[in-house]
């Protein structure tokens, strides 16, 4: 047995603890457990969950993208601004290194991907000498002007554990990107192409003058400086020697080589790493542009908000008060990520999906065409304790004062199985219907709540003037506690 003196030495690095004696008489038990489920329901329930989460990753994507677009169009100004003569200071002893400290705490990884989107070409017509369009002869507009061409390189904190493969990293990550003769939205054949490196040439991947003959052998047909971006993941993490050294070797030669660097950080803006881990002589050879992207609770809150209360998208599987009492909790006490509450979302789903009877999320047809077929599936004996606890639960629904199935005509002392599942369909409209209006509601009294706050009036409750809602006041609209609230603003329009 180990002793609790062998638990207290600090020179042994790890402790064996035997098994107990009666822990090997327990043999795992290989029974599984009856479950009231139709054959292929698992196979069904997992093809269900697939298409709903597809749907809800589409729809917050699109809703990062509306949140993110005031980010985005930021950095993509510093950057094509960036070594123009306009930005250029007067006076100033040497040209500095633009530097742009992105501070995306938990949604650096969207942000960016939205940003090198923005660095493809999407136009088919691009611009020639002169201002017009090649083939068309209109004049192009300065808003519409094609914006100049940006390579990307990326340096991840495994490239830089020294100096020389931090800048091999660099170097490469623009010189052997790969031609894009393919480029569909570049027939004109303005964008400059990659050109391939030899193996014999003298200069080494590491040497900055192979980066500087690379750059200057693409000929820009426009006269426009193309632009390369260094993107670097994970600022916080790098050797801040490393980086120093880099930076410096970068700033000798920025007058011949338009490099921008983008600073992926997840700290608040307020404590940035550039000003407290480099020296002023570092700092002083850059032109720092610091963009600060939304995070926090309230960025989750608008991403719940425009996902589940939103009027112009309809969910299909509606979250429930305990599901968001613990993204708050989590929030506040752990990280308000945008990735680990899509997590915390993505399990209480599949937890959602474990019961049986969330078949019938989508319709009734338990995968098939038609009731009648959707019925043959569960008059087969495997599907017996399945239909009995459907009609358990129907006849529970049936025998309550508000009965929602009046209208169909069923014989509750013997239903049919097509009865049931017609049952089973007006049910699932209705309760779309009702979340669809209490969605609706809340839409008209935000804007009621709004017009009453522009007015001057003092309104606190289920609406508090900005983007989103709190996850508490979720909590009591999904609960329907909000019959106070609701009185206090029709006393205030009267």
């Amino acid at each position: 047995m180990t002793s609790i003196l062998d638990l207290d030495d600090p020179n042994k690095g790890s402790v064996y603890i035997p098994p107990q004696d009666n822990v090997q008489d327990l043999e795992p038990s290989t029974s599984t457990p009856t479950l009231r489920d139709i054959p292929g329901g698992q196979e069904l329930r997992l093809e269900i969950f697939k298409s709903i989460w597809e749907k809800y990753i589409h729809r917050v994507n699109s809703v990062l993208r509306e949140l993110y677009a005031p980010v985005v169009t930021s950095v993509l100004s510093h950057i094509y601004e960036s070594h123009t003569s306009e930005q250029s200071l007067p006076g100033i002893p040497y040209p500095e290194l633009p530097v742009i400290s992105l501070s995306a705490p938990g949604g650096g990884a969207q942000i960016l991907a939205n940003i090198l989107d923005a660095f493809k070409p999407a136009r088919k017509e691009s611009r020639t000498r002169g201002g017009r369009i090649k083939g068309k002869g209109r004049m192009v507009e300065p808003e519409n002007e094609l914006k100049p061409s940006v390579r990307v390189a990326h340096l991840h904190p495994a490239d830089c554990v020294n100096l020389t493969a931090a800048m091999k990293a660099i170097i490469t990550g623009f010189v052997d990107t790969h031609p894009m003769e393919d480029d569909e939205s570049d027939e004109d054949d303005l964008l400059p192409k990659a050109t391939k490196r030899k193996p014999s040439t003298s200069l080494a991947n590491y040497d900055i003058n192979m980066l500087r003959a690379w750059y200057l052998s693409l000929e820009d047909p426009l006269g426009e400086k193309m632009r390369l971006v260094v993107v670097v993941h994970n600022f916080e993490q790098l050797d801040s020697n490393v980086m120093q050294d880099v930076f410096y070797i970068c700033s000798q030669y920025v007058s011949v080589i338009p490099l921008i660097f983008l600073l992926v950080t997840s700290s608040p803006a307020s404590s940035s790493v550039l000003y407290s881990t480099y020296p002023r002589s570092t700092l002083s050879l850059m032109c720092i542009s610091t963009v600060s992207a939304p995070s926090g609770p309230s960025m989750i809150e608008q991403i719940l908000a425009k996902l589940f209360f939103s009027v112009d998208y309809e969910p299909e599987v509606m979250i429930g008060p305990a599901t968001l009492e613990f993204l708050a909790d989590f929030c506040i006490r752990h990280t308000s990520s945008v990735d680990a509450s899509l997590d915390v979302l993505q399990l209480a789903l599949m937890k959602h999906f474990q019961e049986p009877f969330t078949v019938f999320v989508k319709d009734a047809l338990l995968g098939t065409k038609t009731l009648g077929q959707a019925a043959k599936i569960l008059q087969t004996p495997e599907s017996f304790d399945f239909l009995d606890s459907l009609l358990t639960r129907l006849w529970a629904v049936h025998s309550s004062p508000e009965n929602p199935f009046s209208d169909l005509k069923v014989d509750w002392r013997s239903p049919t199985v097509s009865s049931l599942l017609s049952c089973v369909s007006l049910a699932h409209t209705i309760a779309q219907e009702r979340a669809r209006n209490l969605r609706l509601g809340l839409s008209v009294m935000r804007l009621v709540t709004r017009y009453m706050q522009a007015q001057g009036y003092r309104v606190s409750g289920i609406v508090d003037g900005k983007d989103g809602y709190g996850l508490d006041i979720m909590c009591n609209i999904i609960r329907g506690r909000y019959s106070k609230d609701l009185k206090y603003l029709a006393l205030m329009v009267k």
